[in-house]
């Protein structure tokens, strides 16, 4: 039985968050033990303790939602790889798995300490968002570095592009979850919960309240949509997850529905456990962030619950969803040109009814947690030959 250490520099829900906990749940059926390392409790840890995955709090690691600063990341840069380093021998660990390139600082130099590989996830797109970006930074987080996993071939070129000696270590490996755990979701109701007609066509956006997730975009979008379909109505499902930009930006959101005088047809959910039930339930499925998305989760969950999907042509979602078949892809940002789309799409029902069809098959030939398992190991087996019988 090999052990990896998985660093994760918080443990709100997110879709790194996801995907990292799928990881660790499957891959122990191919004799690998996963032990987290987060800074604080929260919704990850909680998730382990259900599953039955140890972990270990290090509370100096900076939280990706509270330390903003590289000053702060600095500060505690020396003594979070040696807290890391002692937890990787005192697991006995043979890979260090570093869940974004922010966490790469502290587990990176750990695993230099601890004389062990280290990996390095990479699930963004945007260059700008990189670490890599900046040359110094880019140095050192390549020497701390054995190999690193894209989300997406988008992100893999994004970080090509920054970090060109590292082009031969990068491997692309798309997240993958169960089809058989999607079969038995239930629809949510939203109707009857919301009071709404039964024949109500639903749109909807689940996502956090990040600037560039693209809600305001839909949101700026609908008044048209409404005035073509008046029965629809829309859904924004999500909530922060500590950071300061993100209450700002829904306490926006919340002033542009008054702005534009559709709040009797905009229903702000906030967080939901149940966020796959309610994409089951919609009527069409809306994802248009405005940077690069590099391989949205929430993306993956519309393909394998067949629900139809609009969402921008950017990041890693063309490599996603195929436009025309398995989904309709828009400009990201222009609103108009959203409308237009989601108009179509709805009055459309032979369009709606192919994309609905062909977006489960394309979950099934992309995205099973069998290849994201496979992919997985394959990188771990560069670093520690006998890692896979």
């Amino acid at each position: 039985m090999h052990r990896v250490l998985y660093v994760n520099c918080t443990a709100v829900h997110g879709g790194a968050e996801t995907s990292l906990l799928c990881l660790m749940d499957r891959i122990r059926d191919r004799a690998i033990e996963p032990i987290l390392v987060v800074p604080r409790h929260g919704w990850l840890t909680e998730q382990c303790g259900k599953l039955g995955i140890p972990f270990e709090i290090a509370s100096g690691l900076p939280d990706a939602f509270v330390t903003d600063t590289a000053i702060l990341q600095a500060r505690t840069w020396i003594p979070n790889a040696i807290r890391i380093a002692q937890l990787a021998r005192r697991h006995r660990a043979v890979i260090i798995h570093a869940n974004s390139p922010r966490a790469s600082y502290h587990a990176g130099l750990g695993a230099r300490l601890a004389r062990i590989p280290c990996v390095v996830h990479v699930h963004d797109a945007a260059p700008e968002h990189l670490p890599y970006s900046v040359p110094l930074k880019a140095q050192v987080l390549f020497r701390l570095s054995d190999q690193f996993i894209a989300v997406s071939q988008a992100t893999a070129e994004a970080v090509s592009a920054l970090l060109p000696m590292a082009q031969s270590r990068i491997t692309v490996v798309y997240n993958g979850y169960d089809a058989a755990s999607y079969e038995n979701i239930p629809r949510a109701n939203l109707r009857a919960e919301l009071n709404l007609a039964s024949d109500t066509v639903l749109v909807g956006s689940v996502s956090a309240m990040t600037p560039w997730k693209g809600q305001d975009v839909l949101i700026r979008a609908f008044p048209a949509i409404h005035a073509r379909i008046p029965n629809a109505r829309l859904l924004i499902v999500g909530g922060t997850q500590g950071a300061k930009a993100q209450e700002h930006y829904q306490a926006q959101l919340c002033n542009l529905v008054a702005e534009l005088d559709i709040a009797h047809l905009v229903h702000f959910t906030g967080w939901r456990n149940d966020a796959k039930s309610v994409i089951r339930d919609l009527d069409l499925f809306v994802h248009v962030p405005t940077r690069p998305d590099p391989l949205p989760n929430v993306i993956l969950d519309a393909l394998a619950l067949g629900c139809p999907i609009v969402a921008s042509r950017i990041g890693g979602i063309p490599e996603m969803v195929e436009d025309g078949e398995s989904g309709i892809l828009v400009p990201a940002g222009d609103s108009t040109a959203l409308a237009t789309t989601v108009t179509q799409v709805l009055t459309d029902r032979e369009k709606l009814g192919k994309i609905q069809r062909n977006a489960r098959q394309r979950f099934l030939q992309r995205f099973c947690v069998d290849q994201f398992t496979e992919g997985m190991l394959n990188v771990y087996a560069r670093c520690v030959p006998n890692l896979i019988h």
